[in-house]
């Protein structure tokens, strides 16, 4: 554990970094918390909630300026990462310990009901994953979404970066397809089972045939596996509050 005044002095030069810049990127101490507080994808959202860093990062995020990202990767990057910081605000805001899905309401859910401001504009979780990523058309974006549950594709433990994202995004593809908890459970021979998330978002991956050929690719079967259910997804917190 780094001493108060470590974290101080962070806290006050990222602080100065957001006010001198026009874009100020919360990419780096994102990055920084996510090595501090998550391990193997469980999070632990006491020591997140605790660390001030938290809050810097947060204030960044509200000041960054995505209307001026340039390529592609830039803007896949930065709303993955806002998406996923914002889910664990979400959580350490809320202090919820059991499942994200506690915090819908009547009306709306964790996705569609609470808002982050962005610029000069205000997100929800759905509007960023629906209305931003998934309209790139890049099935690869599912594998890095974290919902803070047990069966999402874990959390990366680094920010992603647009020079390195490809790459980034193919690892965690290969990681969750071959996660017999979350991704895919062979179930006899030539069979399996994979996460519902093949399923809710099938049309992304170019359906049934898609998740047949993207499974294949990245488990590294031939012939392919044949699709013989679905695996239970399991909403409880991905972390702890110990």
């Amino acid at each position: 554990m780094k001493p108060l005044y470590v974290w101080l002095a962070a806290l006050l030069l990222w602080a100065g970094a957001a006010h001198a810049q026009p874009n100020p990127t919360f990419f780096q101490p994102y990055d920084d918390l996510l090595q501090t507080h998550v391990s193997d994808g469980v999070v632990s959202y006491s020591g997140w909630a605790q660390d001030p860093r938290h809050k810097a990062v947060m204030d960044m995020l509200h000041a960054a300026r995505p209307d001026t990202l340039q390529t592609d990767a830039e803007k896949m990057a930065f709303w993955i990462n806002a998406y996923n910081l914002m889910t664990i605000d979400l959580i350490v805001s809320n202090g919820e310990k059991q499942s994200i899905k506690n915090l819908g309401g009547w009306l709306s859910t964790a996705w569609t009901g609470p808002k982050w401001q962005i610029g000069d504009k205000s997100y929800t979780l759905d509007q960023i994953e629906n209305n931003i990523l998934r309209p790139m058309g890049q099935p690869l974006v599912h594998m890095a979404l974290n919902c803070a549950s047990k069966s999402c594709p874990i959390l990366n433990g680094r920010a992603y970066r647009a020079d390195i994202l490809d790459n980034q995004l193919r690892a965690q593809a290969m990681r969750f397809v071959r996660d017999d908890k979350r991704g895919l459970k062979i179930t006899g021979s030539g069979t399996a089972d994979i996460s519902m998330i093949f399923k809710w978002y099938a049309d992304d991956f170019g359906g049934v045939e898609g998740v047949q050929a993207f499974i294949a690719t990245y488990h590294g079967d031939n012939p392919p596996l044949l699709v013989s259910g679905y695996l239970p997804y399991d909403w409880s917190l991905n972390g702890t509050w110990e």
